[in-house]
């Protein structure tokens, strides 16, 4: 008699695992990323998807203390990331998206007053979109917003999500690989 787990079971025990893990990771993001305040939910958002890409870089790297050393930006942790995972995982949108992300942190973080990042958070919105064909414009018109804290932080949970769905891909193809005999 196999007392060996069916490939249906490892999949329902790996489902249960991701929805802990799911609703732990968005948990967190919902505590710490401000219902309003764009400065802070640029900053926050951004800090949160760091983290998040940090531990893509651990599931990713067979030393990934290693890479501490080397100090990277976020930026540069984009691009890494992307140089590994772009076959797998991640429309061009996302990874510019992300890159986009990063330069209107850096508006906010490093200028009193960052009046003019309309254009980059503009691009960053139509990035995050862009899946559903639609501009920052015409979601603008179609929602009826004018400011840009609604749009920016649902773009910012859209990141977030990304780099969140990578990771949950990787420990399923680690740990609950795919049966070929089980067609």
């Amino acid at each position: 008699m196999n007392h060996w787990p069916t490939y249906e079971q490892r999949l329902a025990k790996y489902w249960a695992e991701y929805k802990g893990k799911a609703v732990t990771a968005m948990g967190r993001l919902f505590q710490y990323l401000p219902k309003s305040d764009l400065t802070l939910i640029v900053l926050k958002g951004h800090l949160l998807v760091e983290e998040s890409l940090n531990e893509l870089f651990l599931r990713l790297l067979k030393s990934p203390t290693a890479i501490d050393d080397a100090r990277l930006t976020f930026f540069q942790k984009v691009c890494v990331a992307q140089a590994i995972m772009d076959d797998v995982g991640g429309h061009p949108h996302f990874w510019r998206s992300l890159k986009r992300l990063n330069a209107i942190r850096n508006k906010f973080a490093h200028k009193l007053d960052p009046s003019d990042t309309r254009q980059e958070i503009s691009a960053f919105i139509d990035d995050v979109f862009e899946a559903g064909g639609k501009t920052s414009k015409e979601i603008r018109a179609e929602i009826g917003l004018e400011g840009d804290e609604l749009l920016v932080k649902i773009g910012m949970i859209s990141v977030f999500v990304g780099v969140r769905a990578l990771i949950d891909g990787l420990d399923a193809a680690k740990h609950y690989p795919l049966d070929i005999n089980h067609s």
